[in-house]
């Protein structure tokens, strides 16, 4: 299992992803967010043990802005 350190550093990613994800208008924009999201998801995946259900709560979009 991951270090909480590395968790929260994840964490605060997944929170700037979304809140671009929110917020950007622009759709190069829009793609890389969701690369990043993506990429922290296979993190998340591996350094945890969380089943599909709560990995795909922790990725829930959301359209405010999100703090970590």
């Amino acid at each position: 299992m991951a270090s909480n350190n590395v968790l929260k550093n994840i964490q605060r990613l997944i929170s700037i992803t979304n809140t671009g994800l929110a917020f950007s208008k622009d759709p190069f924009d829009q793609e890389r967010y969701q690369d990043i999201r993506a990429i922290l998801q296979d993190f998340v995946r591996e350094a945890t043990d969380l089943n599909p259900q709560e990995l795909s709560d922790l990725f829930r979009p959301t359209d405010h802005y999100e703090l970590p």
